[in-house]
Order: structure tokens, then sequence, then C-alpha cells
């Protein structure tokens, strides 16, 4: 095909036989049903590789669903099916790159397509890409020294480690010391919760704020555990005293905003801001936060780096 020759061949991976392979999709908990995880995963497919049309699928009793897409037409848009293993000659598609998603076992399951409209030749960059984000769909972990390899396939200086909380992971320490090893500039995405002595270059932290809980009414005790647990002032002041920091704060309604202007917190006495009179390694300007007073209704982030 053309603009596929380094595409992935499904010969390569074993596929589950028969009802081994229906239990391990039901085991997914996928089906041709949208899952948004999964057109979040092909959107990424679609940004990164700039090509039109993106796909998470999986195999089926000779068929293909498709849980997750972006620009894919009709009928296979809505159906979320293809009749057809080979989802790029169904579709007609002129270059096409695909990596496995496998279960635990290693056997595949299904394959994450980028498709174009024209033949290219896809670079080294873009396979490792569509690699990352297949073991990302399918849930796979990684070990130190497997990040470390493909990171280092990467022309790149500055690394962001962000999550979830990547504080929750002991290996983080592990993972940064090697990254620092090798030259990288390390950022470190946490909400301040939770400290390790992790080597980072910039701690980028964004403490939450009141109004970012669980709606209380349905979810009591969620909200409750989340009201304990979301800031830490003690973690913050050791985070901030020690580290290259900004802080950011998703703004989500106006009465966000007053929160981060009287300090970063509500009901609590002190917050995040409380502590930019400290000496340290900082230079907190004041954010516009009138301006964000005036922007539609979403999720804004106001911050100030220190660089």
């Amino acid at each position: 095909m053309a603009g596929s020759a380094e595409a992935f061949d499904a010969g390569r991976v074993p596929l589950p036989a028969g009802s081994e392979r229906l239990r391990a999709l039901a085991e997914c908990g996928l089906t041709n049903a949208s899952d948004p995880e999964m057109d979040y995963i092909a959107g990424r497919v679609r940004d990164e590789l700039g090509v039109r049309i993106a796909v998470v699928s999986l195999f089926q009793d000779g068929r293909l669903v498709l849980p997750g897409q972006v620009g894919l037409p009709q009928p296979w848009a809505s159906g979320r099916a293809a009749s057809s293993e080979d989802l790029a000659s169904e579709l007609g598609a002129a270059g096409s790159l695909r990596q496995p998603l496998t279960d635990a076992d290693g056997s595949a399951l299904g394959e994450l397509w980028a498709m174009d409209t024209q033949p290219r030749a896809w670079s080294g960059r873009e396979l490792a890409v569509l690699r990352l984000l297949a073991k990302a769909c399918s849930g796979e972990d990684y070990a130190v020294d497997e990040i470390i390899a493909e990171v280092e396939e990467w022309d790149c200086r500055h690394v962001v480690l962000t999550g979830g909380e990547p504080m929750l992971f002991a290996e983080l320490l592990p993972l940064c010391r090697e990254l620092r090893a090798r030259g990288r500039h390390i950022t470190i995405e946490t909400a301040g919760t939770l400290y390790l002595p992790a080597a980072c270059d910039l701690m980028s932290i964004s403490p939450k704020l009141a109004g970012s809980g669980p709606d209380p009414a349905t979810h009591p005790r969620w909200r409750r555990r989340h009201e304990r647990e979301r800031l830490k002032l003690d973690v913050l002041a050791r985070l901030i005293g020690e580290y290259d920091y900004q802080l950011k704060f998703v703004v989500d309604r106006p009465e966000d905003v007053d929160e981060v202007a009287a300090g970063g917190t509500r009901g609590q006495p002190g917050g995040p801001l409380a502590f930019a009179d400290q000496p340290g390694r900082h230079a907190l300007g004041q954010p516009d936060l009138d301006g964000f007073k005036r922007l539609p209704r979403g999720r804004h982030v106001v911050g100030n780096p220190r660089r």
C-alpha cells in the first residue's frame, strides 16, 4: 500500500482465537459504541501526526469495531464498525500507519491507525509517536529503562512528567535521575499534595481550588474525601522552598478567580500564594484576574512561571 512501508504487519502478533478473543474484548469493556478515552487517543494521533483520519479498532468476528475515531466518513463514523480487518483498504486510504493494541499476554486485540488521503513517507518520529500512543491505548506499563529508550529516540531536551499524579509512583525517582544524567530539562506537573525528592528543573504545581471536587449532592463521600486531600499546605511549602516552580490554577467559574486572588484557597488559613512573600526561587507576577472574569465560561489556567 502506498505510503505504508513502515506500517505494522498484523501477522507478527498472535491473535487470540474465537472465544478467547471475545473474552479478552469483553474484559476491555469496549464495543462499537463511542468511548471518550479512545476518541481522545484518536484525536492525539490526528494532531501529532497531522493526518486526516485516526482510528482505534478492535478485532471482532472477522470485522472491526471502532470505539475511537476522528475524521471517518459515513457510514463508518456513525456505525463505528468496518466489514474488513484491513481498514485502510476498505476506506481507500492512500497512506496508512498502524500499531497493534495488545492484551497483557501480548495477543493483538486491535490496531491504532493513522490514515491519509495522499501517499506519504512516515518518519521515525511519527512511528515512535504512534507506538507510544498504542501503548497508552492498551494500558501497558513501561519500565524505567523502556521510557528512557523511548526518550532517547527523540531530538528534544525538555521532558514533562505528568499524569494523573506522578508523585504517586516511587519509580519517578530513578526516572528523573536517568533523565538528568542524559542532560534533559525535567518539568514535573503535580497537584502539590505529595512529595518525592525527585531531580527536577521546574516544579509545575496546580493546587485544586474549592470548586474542583465532585458534586456533593450526587457523590457526597467522594466530595468529603476530595476536600480532605486537595490542599496540603506543608507539601506546597516544601515544594516551593526546594524547587524552581510555577503555580497554575484551573479556573472554571468567576468565584474561582476570586479564590485565586485571595491566595489560592477558600475556607482555609493561608494558601498556595501565601508563600509568594517568602525568599525563594520564584518570581510571581500578578495575573490579570479581572480579565479572566470576562472570559466565556470554560476551563482556563491562571499561572505565573518563574521564567
